[in-house]
């Protein structure tokens, strides 16, 4: 599922930002606008 969130958004979610185990959905929303907004910035 990961793979396919990076492929869809065009990005690469860093291993620290999701915690498979012990992570929410919502860690793993705010991993994915964390990278979304490095990525408009840039």
């Amino acid at each position: 599922m990961i793979f396919d969130i990076e492929d869809h958004f065009n990005i690469n979610l860093p291993n620290e930002d999701t915690d498979f185990d012990g992570g929410t959905v919502g860690q793993l929303v705010e991993a994915i606008e964390r990278q979304l907004a490095q990525k408009t910035s840039e």
